[in-house]
């Protein structure tokens, strides 16, 4: 709101100075043609001809206008600053980034923590092969195999575990069987084949 008026307040005075300087530039003209030029490219020569010629009521009107003028100019500058000045404390500044800081809650670290550390272990660790799993149609029927021995069996080897473990969760069962007991003529003796082929016979006799 401030502003706007100190906006309008400068327009008025502006305008008001504009009308006063170019009627006393008229008067000077119609006093003589001299005086106009004196007016114009003389500095200080307007003020010589308003002070030689206060007497004529027109000049002292004109000049009257022109005063008007910056009280009103500078009331209009005085309340747009004020405004601005106003605007810019309120403004927030918003932190640079060298500034901020995010702190971590601790259970977000820890599990970044986890993360991490479980992402550097090597696969080489084998699970305890005797831990009986109970399979269920949506979980693995036994831990991960070991495939870090027998390096001239473990293709066969894994290629059948992971398919039967996928037809185990599948359902099919049958297909199921058939890779474990090709597992585990690649690898005799083996825990989790042999743990995978008793878990799929006996959903095979339960869904009988």
């Amino acid at each position: 709101m401030n502003l706007l008026l100190g906006i309008a307040l400068f327009a008025i005075g502006l305008l008001l100075a504009i009308i006063g300087g170019f009627w006393t530039l008229i008067l000077a003209f119609m006093d003589h043609w001299g005086w106009g030029l004196a007016y114009l490219f003389i500095p200080f020569a307007g003020l010589v001809f308003i002070i030689m010629k206060w007497s004529n009521q027109s000049v002292r009107r004109s000049v009257f206008l022109w005063l008007a003028s910056l009280p009103l100019i500078g009331l209009g500058i005085w309340l747009g600053g004020l405004s601005a000045f106003d605007s810019i404390s309120d403004t927030t500044i918003p932190l640079s980034e060298d500034n901020v800081s995010v702190e971590m809650p601790e259970s977000e670290a820890s599990i970044d923590t986890e993360q991490e550390s479980s992402a550097t272990q090597t696969p080489a660790s084998s699970p305890t092969p005797g831990v009986a799993v109970s399979p269920s149609p949506t979980s693995p029927v036994s831990p991960a195999p070991n495939t870090t021995s027998s390096p001239a069996a473990q293709p066969d080897y894994t290629q059948y575990m992971l398919i039967g473990y996928a037809a185990f969760d599948q359902g099919d069962y049958q297909t199921a069987l058939i890779n474990f007991k090709r597992a585990l003529d690649e690898r005799p003796g083996d825990s989790y084949a042999t743990k995978a082929i008793e878990n799929t016979e006996a959903m095979i006799n339960r869904n009988r």
